[in-house]
């Protein structure tokens, strides 16, 4: 997922024409607001995944019962 966000900066850079030398000028502090970006999204993303595990087992649960 870092991988696919951080190749569209790179396009979003380029349509903005702040390419130099075929490479995009972002700084540490873009960087580090990206990775912040990134790591919410995976965390709400593991909490998601966690709630429907639990969902989806609840019944299954109740019938073994």
């Amino acid at each position: 997922m870092f991988f696919w966000q951080a190749s569209q900066e790179v396009e979003e850079e380029n349509k903005r024409g702040l390419m130099h030398d075929g490479r995009p000028s972002i700084g540490w502090c873009h960087i580090h607001a990206m990775r912040k970006d990134n790591n919410i999204g995976m965390i709400i993303s593991e909490f998601t995944t966690w709630c429907i595990l639990y969902w989806l087992e609840e019944p299954f649960c109740i019938v073994l019962i």
